[in-house]
């Protein structure tokens, strides 16, 4: 089993941490669960951190964002590469109807929903795919779909990624 590794610790789950180490529980699952840094400060720790791979069209959308949008995106990305697929709702979902097994990022953005298109390889990392503001526009799903479903099989035949049902 790899070592537990800390992310991003608050004083009370260190202290909390350090007290179920040193045999002495603070928080009452740990009582329940035997001291484990699992029951204790589940959402603190990751064992598994997943790469994030950009497609161009995703970096040219982000390098035209105002800062304070590209915070709100940093801030979400960050959560898929540390929850990987675990992450949902409300900041992920999938794609109903896409052919592929498209997922994606929902940010709100100073009162915008700005939305990343990403999909899993097989290495489990985190591909970007395109992203785009929402904020009335009642074709966009219509129009990225299929953007984020080519830039997707580009990114396989790229990457020499075979998949189930493919040639």
């Amino acid at each position: 089993m790899p070592p537990v590794r800390l992310r991003r610790p608050d004083s009370q789950c260190e202290a909390q941490a350090s007290e179920a180490v040193e045999g002495r529980p603070t928080h009452p699952l740990a009582v329940a669960r035997a001291y484990t840094l699992d029951s204790i400060c589940r959402r603190e720790y990751s064992g598994h951190v997943v790469g994030i791979v950009v497609t161009d069209e995703f970096r040219a959308w982000y390098e035209g964002l105002e800062a304070s949008d590209q915070d709100a995106v940093r801030r979400v990305v960050n959560l898929l590469e540390h929850r990987g697929v675990g992450l949902g709702e409300p900041y992920s979902s999938s794609i109903v109807g896409a052919k592929h097994a498209l997922r994606e990022l929902r940010i709100q953005s100073r009162g915008r929903p700005l939305r990343i298109f990403y999909a899993f390889d097989r290495r489990r990392q985190a591909v970007l795919l395109i992203a785009g503001n929402k904020a009335g526009d009642d074709r966009f799903y219509g129009v990225f779909v299929p953007k984020a479903e080519r830039l997707w099989e580009e990114y396989r035949a790229e990457t020499g990624q075979k998949w189930r049902g493919s040639s």
